[in-house]
């Protein structure tokens, strides 16, 4: 399952509508964010797995083979850098506290999605849309997109592509 998966409902809530309607299935998600909070929400959905994406075929295969034997797996990637996070003193990504839509309208935003692009793509009023923005800032503490991405920057959600500068 693609997390980012365009149009009205993003990979975590596919996920949580797929396992309700076929619980015996086995859900590996992927991303290109190996960072927090996805890992956290995924979780809340009981999928099984998580891969970023440019993972090597073998890890595919790895992960694979575990969820068809019911046990989760996780990247070694993401594991990794989990793991130094908890040794480093685990710092906490705000961005686990925002629910499964403010993060998937955060990734729009950051994405240079207007409100009304938000608002046409997820199927939401513009004053709904215009809401969950506002949520987001307070959440996280944030006045405008431009203190939003460099939040998400320092947290490894976005990374500076030096190309476009």
């Amino acid at each position: 399952m693609d997390l980012h998966l365009p149009g009205r409902m993003g990979g975590i809530e596919a996920t949580r509508r797929l396992l309700r309607l076929v619980p015996n299935c086995r859900v590996i998600a992927l991303t290109v964010l190996g960072d927090d909070p996805f890992p956290g929400q995924l979780r809340e959905t009981e999928a099984m797995g998580y891969l970023t994406k440019g993972y090597p075929a073998e890890e595919l295969v790895r992960a694979v083979r575990a969820v068809a034997s019911d046990r989760p797996y996780v990247d070694s990637s993401v594991a990794q850098a989990r793991m130094l996070a908890d040794w480093d003193g685990g710092a906490v990504s705000p961005f686990k506290e925002l629910s499964a839509r403010e993060l998937q309208v955060a990734v729009m935003i950051l994405d240079g999605q207007r409100t009304q692009d938000i608002s046409n793509t997820l199927s939401l009023s513009p004053k709904t849309a215009s809401t969950y923005r506002q949520r987001i800032y307070e959440k996280l503490g944030v006045h405008t997109d431009v203190d939003l991405t460099r939040l998400a920057m320092r947290h490894g959600l976005i990374r500076e592509n030096p190309e476009s500068l």
